[in-house]
């Protein structure tokens, strides 16, 4: 489980596999969500953890200077995580799609002290198990949802810190907040 704290904000991520009940579902009939929100994207979206991290906390300073573009918080996560401008764009570049046995499950709330509990229960709700491995994307689908061509990739210079091609997925994330 990966979990990030920035400001007052507190996001949960965890992969779930083998589900057996819809996520939308399971938010709707199992669990109240006034204490916190949720997310589901698709795994095959994450090429690496910090594209959660990046969209996590351009989520958080979008509301705290009221520059929001959508009215839920797990709404603004997505979009920019996404990278895109629009909610459909957004939903269809990297949001869960019905029939998937995969899903990643975002949780944000403010009370840290919870947030593991409210991803196991979310996990028990659906069906499956909880996986170690966050980073399912491949580089080249990764690339083709943001937009990056292999061109761009090419031109950047190797580092030791940063894998191939994370630097422009980072780029188009927190680009997206200046559309």
């Amino acid at each position: 489980m990966l979990v990030s704290r920035y400001r007052e904000y507190c996001m949960a991520v965890v992969i779930v596999d083998n589900i057996v009940n819809d996520p939308f579902e399971v938010v709707e009939k199992f669990i109240p969500t006034d204490e916190f929100s949720v997310q589901f994207i698709d795994p095959r979206s994450i090429y690496t953890y910090r594209q959660l991290i990046v969209g996590f906390m351009g989520a958080v300073d979008a509301y705290r200077v009221n520059g929001q573009r959508a009215k839920k918080f797990e709404v603004e996560f997505l979009l920019r995580f996404s990278g895109k401008t629009q909610i459909n764009e957004a939903i269809e570049a990297v949001g869960y799609r019905k029939g998937d046995r995969s899903v990643c499950v975002c949780v944000f709330m403010k009370d840290e002290s919870k947030i593991g509990e409210v991803v196991q229960k979310i996990a028990e709700h659906l069906g499956g198990t909880i996986s170690e491995e966050i980073e399912r994307g491949t580089l080249k689908n990764v690339l083709e949802l943001y937009g990056i061509s292999i061109n761009e990739l090419e031109v950047l210079a190797p580092s030791r810190e940063v894998k191939p091609g994370e630097l422009l997925i980072l780029e188009r994330i927190a680009m997206s907040g200046l559309a």
